[in-house]
C-alpha cells in the first residue's frame, strides 16, 4: 500500500508500507509505563526487528498453543543472551534506555528471578 508522508516545509513523499504498520502513532504523552515500552520507544530498530520476527514466525502456520510455546522458547533464548551479556563484564556493550526509578526495581526483580532458577 502506498501512502503520502508530509516531510515538512511543503515536501511530500510517496512511500510503500505494510498495512499492519498503519495505525495510530505513539503519543508523546510523557514517559512510558514500562521498561519494555521505553526500550521500543527509544530504540525503534529493536521494535522493527521484533515485529519482523513475529511476522516471520506467524508465516509458519502457528496455532495459539504453538505461539505460546514459541514465546517460551524465545524467552529462554533471551534469558540466555542476558546471562551471556552479564558475563562479558567490562567488555559488554549496552544500549542506553532512559527510564525512571522503576528500572531499579525491575532490574533487581529480574536478577532475583534468574537466581531462583
Amino acid at each position: 500500500m502506498y501512502v503520502l508522508v508530509d516531510l515538512g516545509e511543503g515536501e511530500i513523499k510517496a512511500t510503500r508500507v505494510l498495512k499492519e504498520n498503519i495505525g495510530v502513532g505513539r503519543s508523546k504523552k510523557g514517559s512510558p509505563d514500562t521498561f519494555q515500552e521505553a526500550i521500543f520507544e527509544q530504540h525503534p530498530d529493536i521494535e522493527k526487528v521484533m515485529k519482523l520476527l513475529a511476522r516471520e514466525l506467524a508465516r509458519c502456520d502457528l496455532s495459539v498453543i504453538d505461539a505460546q510455546e514459541t514465546t517460551e522458547v524465545f524467552g529462554g533464548m533471551l534469558l540466555n543472551a542476558v546471562f551471556k551479556q552479564s558475563l562479558l563484564g567490562n567488555k559488554a556493550r549496552f544500549r542506553k534506555v532512559v527510564f525512571d526509578k522503576k528500572i531499579i526495581c525491575h532490574s533487581f526483580n529480574f536478577i532475583s528471578e534468574i537466581n531462583k532458577k
